[in-house]
C-alpha cells in the first residue's frame, strides 16, 4: 500500500529570466499571486507556495495519520 503526496503549484512561464535565487526553472516561473518568479521570492515564501513544499506537508500529514 503506498502513500502518495502531491502538490500543485500553477503559474506562467517568462520568456526573460528574473532573480538569482533557485535553480532550473524558477527564474522563469511567475507566481500569478505574488506578481514574482520562483527566483525572486523568499526562500520561506516560495516553500509554502511551491508543488514541493505542498507535497511535502501533505506526506507530513499523510504520515501521521497513518503511522501516528
Amino acid at each position: 500500500d503506498a502513500t502518495i503526496a502531491e502538490g500543485e503549484w500553477r503559474g506562467s512561464i517568462l520568456q526573460a529570466r528574473r532573480g538569482d535565487g533557485g535553480f532550473g526553472y524558477d527564474p522563469v516561473f511567475l507566481d500569478p499571486q505574488s506578481g514574482a518568479t520562483a527566483a525572486e521570492l523568499p526562500a520561506a515564501e516560495k516553500n509554502a507556495r511551491s508543488h514541493r513544499g505542498k507535497a511535502l506537508r501533505q506526506l507530513q500529514e499523510l504520515l501521521h495519520a497513518r503511522f501516528g
